[in-house]
Order: C-alpha cells, then sequence, then structure tokens
C-alpha cells in the first residue's frame, strides 16, 4: 500500500518522499484531491508545451481586451503612496504580487519585512529530469508511475512523443531530488538509464540515449509555512493591510514571471 500508493501520491502532490512530508497536509491534499466530488481527481496531461497551455492564452486574452503588458520588465520596489502604490516610479490603486517566493520577499521587503524574511527563509526541493530517447518506442500509457528507493530516483515518466514531442522522447522526473543532486548529474543519469532498462524493457526499442539534463534546485518549497497578517504603515501614515492567510506550501509554480 505504501509502496504503491501512497508514496507515489504523496512525491506527486508534495514532491516530498512521504518520510519527511507533513501528514496535515498530505491529508487535506488527499481530501481535496479524491472527495471533493466528480473530476476533482482528474488527472490532464497537455498535449502542447506549458507555455502554450498556459501563458500564451492568458498573454493573447488580456491584450484582446486592452491590457498593457511588459514581459521581463524587473520591478525593482514597491512603496505606499497616498491613493495607492507606487511600483517603480509609476502610480496604481492596486498592487498583486505574483512571483516566486524569493523575487516576492525582495519585493517586499520594505512593506512587510517580518512576511519577507519568512519567504526568504523557505527551503527548497529540488526537480531533476532526465529526458532519454528510445527510437518508435511507446509506452502503454502517457504517464506511469515508477518505484524509486535509493538505486531508482525517478517516480514518473512521461511517453512525451504521445503528447506531442518526437516519437520515442521520454522524460523521467525525480521529485524531492536532494541526494541526487548531490550524487551529481553522471551518477543520477546512470541509474534513471538502469531503472528505466528495468522497468520499461518491454517497450524500448533498441538504445536509450540521453537528450537533457534539467536541475532545477529551487522547484517548490517543502515546509509547511504560516505567514502572518502585517499592517503597512508608510511615513505619511498611509496604512494598507496586507491580506493575511494560512499558508501551506508544498508546491509552488514554476516558470517566468
Amino acid at each position: 500500500m505504501r509502496t504503491d500508493l501512497v508514496e507515489p501520491l504523496c512525491v506527486a502532490a508534495l514532491n516530498t518522499p512521504s518520510s519527511s512530508a507533513s501528514a496535515q497536509v498530505f491529508l487535506r491534499v488527499l481530501n481535496d484531491a479524491l472527495f471533493s466530488g466528480l473530476g476533482s481527481a482528474d488527472l490532464l496531461l497537455p498535449r502542447v508545451s506549458l507555455g502554450e497551455a498556459l501563458p500564451a492564452p492568458a498573454d493573447r486574452w488580456l491584450r484582446s481586451a486592452g491590457a498593457d503588458l511588459r514581459v521581463r520588465h524587473r520591478v525593482d520596489r514597491v512603496s505606499a503612496v497616498d491613493g495607492g502604490w507606487r511600483v517603480d516610479d509609476e502610480q496604481f490603486e492596486g498592487v498583486v504580487l505574483a512571483a516566486s517566493a524569493l523575487e516576492s520577499a525582495r519585493i517586499a521587503a520594505s512593506i512587510a519585512p517580518n512576511w519577507s524574511s519568512v519567504a526568504a527563509a523557505l527551503p527548497y526541493a529540488p526537480i531533476i529530469t532526465v529526458y532519454m530517447s528510445s527510437p518508435d518506442a511507446v509506452l502503454p500509457w502517457p504517464m506511469l508511475a515508477l518505484i524509486a528507493d535509493q538505486r531508482r530516483p525517478a517516480q514518473f515518466v512521461f511517453d512525451r512523443g504521445q503528447l506531442g514531442a518526437p516519437r520515442g522522447l521520454m522524460a523521467f522526473v525525480i521529485s524531492g531530488a536532494d541526494a541526487w543532486v548531490d550524487a551529481g548529474i553522471e551518477a543520477t543519469v546512470t541509474a534513471t538509464r538502469d531503472q528505466a532498462k528495468q522497468a520499461l524493457g518491454p517497450w524500448l526499442r533498441g538504445s536509450l540515449t540521453v537528450t537533457q539534463v534539467v536541475t532545477e534546485k529551487r522547484a517548490v518549497p517543502k515546509e509547511r509555512i504560516r505567514v502572518d497578517k502585517e499592517t503597512v504603515t508608510d511615513e505619511q501614515q498611509v496604512s494598507e493591510t496586507l491580506r493575511k492567510e494560512e499558508v501551506e506550501v508544498e508546491g509552488e509554480g514554476r516558470g517566468e514571471r
């Protein structure tokens, strides 16, 4: 039960092995995913890139609605002013800060120092993705769970050939990969290739060729945190109350903001 169900679900949901994950957070995720009505546990795999699946359509819709989008534009400072907020040298009625924890901590340091210190101190769990190609190989499903242990790094493999990529391309995902980051790329690739041959042998066609290895050392925060409310007041006594909520963070979206 633990090997075949609990461990894969925990790693998939929290990017953390069950031995070190928060049981409270895990149970909450399971309740939301499995007992929240029809469709709550549906698994959707995109046949296009994540950029085309999510941000690109949003970008097109916002531009069509007349929004002013500034990509690759770094914000250096945000401050409270009379009647709203100042972002660098421009004033706005409101600001939504939607960035990585480190960037959010940097931007909010002067207006919410306590919150920023918590966000900046979040520990992270890395993810390694090893891309391999086996000509004409087709797995029985676009995504398969694998048995992972000290010798077998990957918990999941995606048949990218069934998801719009060249036939035979597979992505082996290693979540919570601290030990494998320490072991090094060469050891990780060797262990993943051996695992692939053992687990996927009947579906492989020819040799396995490593095409790319992606290591994201700051993929997701791995600790459960609570962020308190904080009232921000500038020198002119203009105050804004930052919304306070309990944040149970085990994963964070990736990509450019």
